[in-house]
């Protein structure tokens, strides 16, 4: 019900800045289905290009939905990449939402990713987040910065709803 209010003030928003917040929030939630289905429904035509990134990033902000984030840009990167071609921060911030991990494992999967998939676009975004994925000194600061981000997104995007919606929704 949260998340069906949540999507319909998205639907309704008139203001892009608006639609970008709703859309991040659509991530929070602790539900993978309803994390999958805001990946999905980023690439659907009621998306702007620009817009896909807010989605992206708010579904891999959290913690739960990591993975599933990751798999999905693997997954879809060709229609990641059409839609997103010739736009350096756009693809820039896609390639962020792999510094959350924290293995050797996901390093070699992200590495490989990227050497079969360049992007010269986001060549340095890349390997940034391969130094992040590999300093453990960088990974618990990166943990840290991750609550955080939530916390403060929470707050900004609960008092952000109870201004637009008047109720508290999340």
């Amino acid at each position: 019900a949260e998340y069906e209010a949540l999507f319909g003030l998205y639907k309704k928003a008139t203001f892009q800045e608006e639609k970008m917040r709703l859309m991040k929030s659509l991530g929070g939630f602790r539900d993978m289905n309803l994390a999958r289905r805001t990946l999905e429904f980023s690439l659907s035509p009621d998306v702007r290009a620009g817009d896909v990134i807010f989605a992206v990033a708010g579904v891999a902000a959290n913690s739960r939905a990591r993975d599933l984030t990751w798999e999905f840009v693997r997954d879809n990167w060709p229609e990641f990449a059409k839609r997103l071609r010739g736009s350096k921060w756009l693809l820039r911030h896609l390639v962020e939402t792999t510094t959350g991990f924290a293995t050797r494992e996901r390093e070699a999967e992200v590495r490989e990713f990227f050497a079969k998939n360049p992007v010269p676009e986001a060549k340095r975004a890349i390997e940034q987040s391969l130094e992040r994925i590999r300093n453990p000194f960088l990974r618990r600061r990166i943990k840290l910065c991750i609550r955080l981000r939530r916390m403060f997104i929470s707050f900004h995007n609960n008092t952000f709803l109870l201004k637009v919606g008047g109720h508290r929704l999340i």
